[in-house]
């Protein structure tokens, strides 16, 4: 997570989708009290790579060319 350059919104998501998997556990094992661990937040790293792989490797579709650049160009700018 140290080597991570996420900005503000991203961290927020990330903080989000740790928690839902936190809610999720806590549910499982009929638990009222909710923590969100280094497991959730290695979940959330690992989906957030697998999406800008994705995103990266991603052709673009006709019309929407430069939505695909804008979106590298933002990548570049957090690696």
């Amino acid at each position: 997570v140290r080597t991570l350059k996420w900005n503000g919104r991203e961290i927020r998501n990330a903080m989000q989708t740790a928690l839902a998997l936190a809610e999720s556990d806590a549910q499982d094992e009929n638990s009222e009290r909710i923590t969100i661990s280094e497991k959730h937040m290695r979940a959330v790293v690992k989906m957030s790579r697998g999406f800008r792989d994705y995103i990266k490797n991603a052709s673009a579709v006709e019309g929407f060319e430069d939505t695909l650049n804008e979106a590298e160009d933002s990548d570049d700018e957090s690696d």
